[in-house]
């Protein structure tokens, strides 16, 4: 078999030939079922189902597909084999060739929050030819900062010189960012730009990695003069006071001056639960001041007590940073479960985690981890839990716990042997929390027991809405009382945190006349207190009426009951 051209360009086509030898085609009949198939940059039109056997045997053979070159230069194959095995399978390969070249006109340096102009050449490209500038942050997020569900580039038409002008915007954090410009037919060209902070305009302190700090261990202040964005500014001094108010930690200096960014002291945790702060002043930026609350741990589910919320990055996207901190603040939310990797796509978390992380935790606000883990690939998906659980902002705040939510594959063997990844990743005493389906729900065969040696916390889905209709008060508070309680049976002793529904399930925007009442929410909330859950967290944050949001800020509700934890370490099953 051989195509007509084994050199093609862009859009160019070929005929893929097969020919059989006669001692082969003489004893297959009339009529001979074939399949053709193609891998690497290009796709196949006129594709044939059967054959002539006869006419195959002949010296120009049968065409038995077209190939159609694709849009990236690089290999291709075409495979042609016999449904029946009548012949050994056999293979065309050809190589599509770069229609030209492309140039990137050198990128001047830039500051932080300016906008980016690129100027991209192409070698032999016909007016209005689509090329695609594709930045990559400093932090490793690549595209134009929207939403994961696409890579987003920006995108510009060549003029009939070949010439094509993008402006890259919101360029907001300093560092050297890589860009990648492609075009179909063309080799991508890859270079980089570099964006500079701009000029100190305050003072940025944390607790890192977390103001939630594990009973006997330490963190670090950390703190840097930072511009408007908070890029940290080299070469400014920031001189740095700080005390702590209230008992049960302590706080030790260690230089009275940062140059630029650096640690500035240490705090250590005492053996009791208490909330502390930590004030900190510097001399600099007309004497600001920042308020850092401290926690001290000693039970990784004092997390998760009381309520909490979902926020998917589209979600996080649509809102801010500050308008869902405000949100959360207002509801008398504890801890936020925020969307980092899904098994499709990887870790695609960073710009959500750098931008939350500290906002959340200077509200005295708990953030967890949260990732889809359908388990196909448990290597795959633990590579991605550990880049989410590794990450650290630019001051140095990582998140207080991971949740991996799983629904697809329910094996005990895979979720057994990514949960003792999650465990060895977390150690003794970080807070995994499992996220599952209702034990009561017929689909649900979740592997408790396994899940149970590994976790600190279930957190059922417990989404009542299973027909498109209202539901009653007491149908809601059964429900979430039922996914409590079967839970503690098939795990005597465990710790849970129920997920009220707050969306409308049956809307494609998730908001809509089947959303949940505000008194099936409060239901659901009196429900879990009720069973003595660890907590309860409502998703999601983006899809919430005006009545649910009402509803969860009532200070009447703010009362929560959980379960005591004590100081024993992983909660109270003890069972990792």
């Amino acid at each position: 078999m051989h195509p007509g051209q084994s050199r093609l360009t862009y859009q160019s086509t070929t005929p893929i030939v097969l020919k059989l030898s006669p001692a082969v085609a003489v004893s297959l009949g009339p009529s001979l079922p074939v399949a053709v198939t193609v891998s690497g940059s290009g796709s196949l039109q006129h594709m044939l189902t059967t054959i002539n056997p006869a006419g195959a045997e002949q010296s120009s053979g049968v065409p038995v597909a077209t190939l159609v070159a694709g849009p990236n230069p690089g290999p291709v194959a075409v495979t042609v084999s016999s449904p029946g095995e009548a012949f050994q399978p056999v293979t065309a390969t050809a190589t599509v060739n770069p229609t030209g070249t492309i140039t990137v006109a050198p990128i001047a340096s830039r500051q932080a929050g300016a906008d980016v102009p690129v100027t991209a050449t192409l070698g032999g490209a016909p007016t209005g030819t689509t090329v695609s500038f594709t930045p990559t942050a400093p932090d490793g997020e690549t595209g134009l900062l929207t939403t994961h569900s696409m890579v987003n580039s920006a995108q510009a038409a060549t003029n009939r010189d070949g010439v094509a002008t993008v402006v890259l915007p919101d360029q907001y954090m300093s560092g050297t960012y890589q860009l990648n410009v492609s075009a179909p037919g063309y080799a991508p060209m890859h270079t980089t730009y570099v964006v500079q902070p701009g000029p100190a305009v305050k003072m940025a302190a944390v607790i890192a990695p977390s103001p939630f700090i594990d009973a006997g261990k330490s963190a670090r202040l950390s703190v840097a003069a930072v511009d408007q964005y908070g890029n940290p500014v080299p070469g400014v001094t920031v001189p740095v006071q700080a005390h702590l108010q209230g008992a049960g930690a302590t706080y030790t200096p260690t230089t009275a001056a940062v140059y630029g960014q650096g640690d500035a002291g240490t705090v250590t945790a005492g053996y009791r639960q208490v909330d502390a702060t930590l004030v900190v002043r510097t001399l600099a930026f007309g004497g600001q001041t920042q308020r850092l609350p401290v926690r001290v741990i000693t039970n990784p589910l004092q997390l998760i007590q009381g309520k909490g919320t979902w926020v998917p990055y589209w979600v996080w996207a649509q809102l801010g940073t500050q308008k869902m901190i405000d949100q959360m603040k207002a509801q008398g939310m504890t801890h936020l479960y925020l969307e980092t990797a899904a098994s499709c796509c990887g870790f695609y978390g960073r710009l959500p985690l750098d931008r939350v992380v500290d906002a959340a935790h200077d509200a005295g606000i708990a953030v967890i981890t949260w990732n889809y883990d359908a388990l196909s690939n448990v290597a795959q998906d633990e590579a991605s839990a550990q880049a989410a659980l590794a990450y650290r902002t630019r001051l140095g705040s990582g998140t207080d716990g991971f949740t991996a939510d799983l629904e697809a594959n329910l094996n005990a063997g895979a979720v057994g042997s990514f949960s003792a990844y999650i465990r060895q990743l977390l150690g003794p005493q970080g807070l995994y929390v499992a996220t599952i389906y209702p034990p009561q729900d017929a689909w649900a065969n979740t592997p408790m027991k396994t899940l149970a040696a590994y976790v600190s916390a279930f957190a059922p889905m417990a989404y009542w809405h299973g027909q498109a209709r209202d539901y009653t008060y007491q149908s809601v508070y059964n429900y979430i009382a039922t996914s409590v309680q079967d839970i503690e049976q098939a795990v005597p002793g465990a710790a849970v945190e129920v997920i009220a529904e707050a969306y409308d399930m049956y809307a494609y925007s998730g908001t809509g006349s089947y959303s949940p009442t505000p008194l099936e929410e409060e239901a659901a909330l009196l429900a879990a207190s009720d069973n003595r859950a660890t907590g309860i967290s409502f998703y999601d944050l983006g899809t919430e009426s005006a009545g649910e949001s009402q509803m969860t800020r009532n200070p009447a509700l703010s009362v929560y009951r959980p379960r005591p934890t004590g100081n024993a370490r992983g909660g109270p099953s003890s069972v990792r």
